[in-house]
């Protein structure tokens, strides 16, 4: 009797299956990685370059004016940051200080549909940065109540503030030094870069789904601060 096109097909697959192919494979040394700072910072900013990322490596004394340059070559008019926390902090004292024009400051407010307006009309957000990740180049971002997940998503620019010291060689480091296994965050976000996707034509397009530029600022300390 032939046998039917069902029956050929599954008595391929079953002979495919040998005791070899069930059978696990020993797992594979992983290599740890234990790069200088130094390292850390020049892999990191190569590989957020490498995807269209800017990066700016600045000493912790300058890192305001660094963003007022940024922000006065681009013509940015607004910006959207958090005054609750200590890089908002420093903008706010800066930016009373200054004796130049600088862009208009833009408090995040909590409630979402009397500020929307607003978030929408921003041309770029600042936030802080939980850490990086040297081996891949991604910024880790900690959203809370003070810098939402909204502000850097929505505005077209947006700028992390980075300590080197923060940099992590890989993500298991992360993992392992923040405690994620044990504590898992609720809502960190990991970036690469701006916003990027493809249509169907593989036609790649930048700020579809979130910011077109994506900067970020690596803050590095004076010896007289250590």
């Amino acid at each position: 009797m032939s046998k039917t096109a069902r029956e050929v097909i599954l008595s391929s697959l079953t002979s495919a299956v040998t005791l070899d192919s069930l059978t696990p494979k020993a797992s594979e040394t992983v290599l740890l990685k234990n790069w200088s700072l130094n390292e850390r910072i020049e892999k990191l900013k190569n590989n957020l370059e490498s995807v269209r990322g800017e990066v700016h490596i600045t000493k912790n004394k300058n890192w305001i004016k660094v963003l007022e340059s940024i922000l006065i070559k681009r013509g940015i008019s607004s910006i959207l940051y958090s005054p609750h926390i200590s890089i908002g902090k420093q903008i706010s004292d800066h930016w009373k200080r200054s004796s130049i024009k600088l862009p208009d400051l833009i408090v995040y407010e909590e409630n979402f549909e009397l500020f929307k307006d607003k978030l929408f009309k921003a041309e770029a957000s600042i936030t802080s940065a939980r850490g990086a990740i040297a081996e891949n180049g991604s910024i880790i971002l900690w959203p809370d109540k003070n810098e939402p997940r909204s502000m850097s998503l929505v505005p077209p620019v947006h700028i992390a503030v980075l300590n080197a010291t923060d940099i992590f060689n890989t993500f298991s480091e992360a993992l392992s030094d923040n405690n994620w296994i044990e504590n898992p965050p609720t809502n960190a976000i990991m970036i690469n870069g701006p916003s990027k996707t493809a249509d169907i034509e593989l036609i790649l397009a930048f700020g579809v789904h979130g910011p077109k530029e994506q900067i970020t600022l690596i803050i590095t300390q004076d010896r007289s601060e250590m």
